[in-house]
């Protein structure tokens, strides 16, 4: 996979989003959690945190994080975040793995 296509796919925006939440503002982070979550999901009809909130739940944590810390940045717990947002991932990976296993079980 050449790089340009790496940085465009899950784990690549993934790793993004973890490498700027090291060091990188609580906006910057937002920026890069809300690039992730539509390639992550698999859904383009998430544009708000409402919608991340009302149609992918697991997220929620991970959502009110970035807002608290928008709204206080000195606040803001990276370790924290970056410990849930790897546990929801791990989640909305298993659960993406199994729609596509059950389609392809329904196709034979």
């Amino acid at each position: 996979m050449s790089l340009r296509l790496y940085g465009q796919s899950e784990e690549g925006l993934f790793h993004q989003l973890l490498k700027i939440n090291k060091g990188g503002t609580v906006i910057k982070i937002y920026e890069a959690f809300y690039l992730w979550i539509p390639v992550a999901t698999n859904r383009t009809d998430l544009f708000s945190f409402e919608d991340i909130v009302t149609k992918e739940p697991i997220l929620n944590k991970s959502v009110n994080q970035l807002q608290k810390g928008i709204e206080n940045p000195k606040n803001f717990d990276r370790h924290a975040f970056e410990k849930d947002i790897k546990l929801q991932r791990a989640h909305i990976t298993k659960k993406i793995s199994k729609e596509k296993y059950g389609l392809i079980e329904s196709m034979n």
